[in-house]
C-alpha cells in the first residue's frame, strides 16, 4: 500500500489536463509568452496504491511463473469532493516459462522490450524526464542470456493541419488508434562491462491509417542505447534514442508517430531523445539525483498537414488550434531523505 501527497506550482498558468498531477506528461506542461499567471495546487491521494499477485510453478518442462498487477492512477470515473473512489488500472499481466537456464518465453503485458527500465532515473515522478522511453503493452518475448526478441502491440497515432481561419494552419488533435498490420518488432541485447550495464535496441514498426476516403502505411524504426554506471554507492544513467517512428514511445508520447501530408501520405518524422542522470549518496539516507534531458522531432509546418476533413469522417470535433512543437527539454533536481521505515520524503525542482 502506498498514497502520495504533492505540492505543484507551475510558472506559465494552469495544466489543462490535471493528469500532470499523476505523473509528468511533458506534452500537458503550459507554456506561454510570459504573460500567463503563476499556478499553484496540491494534492493527496493513495491512488498510487499497488496490488499484484505471483506465482511460481516448478515443472517436468521448467519453471511457470505469473504476475498481476494494478494500481488507481490514470482513473478518470473519481471524486474528490466525498468518497474519493478511483477506477483500478492493469499494469501487468503476463506468464512466463522458463524452459532452460537463462531462456525463457513471455505472453501478457509488461514494459517493452525496447525500453530498458533500469536506466531510469530515480526521481520522484514516477515517469521520469522528456528524453526517456516509457512503455508497457501486451507482447509475446523469447530471451536468451543477454539476448530478447519480442512482438508487440502496434498503434499509431497521427496528425492532420486545421486551418486557423486567418490565412494559417495549426496542428491537429491527434488521430489514433489505428492498428498496424504487423505488430511492433524488436531486438534488444543486454550487456556488461565491469561496472557498467549497457543496453541495445532497436524496433521496427508499420504506421498506418485506413479512414472513409484515404488510407496508407509507411515503415519506420527506432535506435536506442542505454544503461548505468555504478561509481562505488552512486551511479550516472544515461539513455540515447533516434529513429523516425520513435513517436509514442518516447517521453509519454511527448510527439506523435508522424503526420499525414497534403496527398494523404504518412510521413515519417526524425526525432532523438537523450537523458544524463547523476544520483549521489550523501549517507545511507540521503541521496540527490541531477537529471538533464531533451527530445526534438523535425514536426514541419502546418500547411504541409492534410487539410481536416480530407480524410473523410466527421473530423470538426477531434480539431484544435495550437502550435507545433519541435523540442522539449528538462533539468531536474531531487532530494529524496530515505529512512529504514517504509516511507520516503522529497522535494523535486523541474
Amino acid at each position: 500500500m502506498s498514497g502520495c501527497g504533492a505540492t505543484f506550482s507551475y510558472s506559465e498558468g494552469k495544466p489543462g489536463n490535471n493528469l500532470i498531477e499523476d505523473f509528468l506528461v511533458p506534452s500537458l506542461i503550459p507554456v506561454s509568452d510570459g504573460s500567463a499567471d503563476s499556478y499553484s495546487s496540491s494534492n493527496l491521494h493513495a491512488k498510487t496504491s499497488r496490488f499484484f499477485l505471483t506465482t511460481a510453478t516448478d515443472t517436468d518442462v521448467g519453471k511457470i511463473s505469473t504476475r498481476v498487477e494494478l494500481d488507481f492512477l490514470l482513473g478518470n470515473s473519481g471524486d474528490e469532493r466525498i468518497s474519493n473512489s478511483w477506477n483500478s488500472r492493469l499494469r501487468h499481466a503476463f506468464v512466463r516459462w522458463n524452459y532452460d537456464e537463462g531462456k525463457s518465453l513471455l505472453a501478457g503485458q509488461t514494459w517493452s522490450t525496447f525500453f530498458n527500465v533500469g536506466a531510469l532515473p530515480n526521481q520522484i515522478d514516477f515517469v521520469g524526464p522528456v528524453g526517456t522511453l516509457f512503455n508497457r503493452q501486451p507482447m509475446v518475448r523469447w530471451t536468451s542470456g543477454g539476448l530478447k526478441l519480442a512482438a508487440e502491440n502496434a498503434t499509431t497515432r497521427l496528425n492532420y493541419a486545421v486551418s486557423d481561419g486567418k490565412g494559417g494552419f495549426g496542428l491537429s488533435a491527434p488521430v489514433d488508434n489505428f492498428h498496424a498490420g504487423i505488430p511492433d518488432l524488436v531486438a534488444r541485447y543486454n550487456g556488461k562491462a565491469g561496472d557498467l550495464n549497457w543496453s541495445v535496441a532497436g524496433i521496427l514498426r508499420e504506421l498506418s491509417y485506413d479512414s472513409s476516403s484515404a488510407a496508407d502505411a509507411q515503415m519506420g524504426y527506432g535506435l536506442s542505447l542505454s544503461g548505468k554506471w555504478l561509481l562505488g554507492e552512486d551511479d550516472l544513467r544515461f539513455m540515447m534514442s533516434y529513429g523516425d517512428a520513435l513517436g509514442r514511445y518516447l517521453g509519454l508520447n511527448a510527439f506523435n508517430d508522424g503526420y499525414v501530408n497534403a496527398d494523404g501520405d504518412i510521413e515519417n518524422l526524425d526525432q532523438w531523445g537523450a537523458l544524463l542522470s547523476y544520483q549521489h549518496f550523501w549517507n545511507p539516507e540521503w541521496s540527490s539525483s541531477f537529471t538533464l534531458s531533451m527530445a526534438a522531432a523535425d514536426n514541419p509546418d502546418g500547411g504541409d498537414f492534410a487539410p481536416a476533413g480530407s480524410l473523410g469522417g466527421n473530423t470538426s470535433r477531434r480539431t484544435r488550434r495550437c502550435g507545433i512543437t519541435r523540442r522539449r527539454s528538462t533539468l531536474w533536481a531531487a532530494n529524496s531523505f530515505t529512512p529504514p521505515k517504509s516511507w520516503k520524503t522529497a522535494a523535486m525542482a523541474i
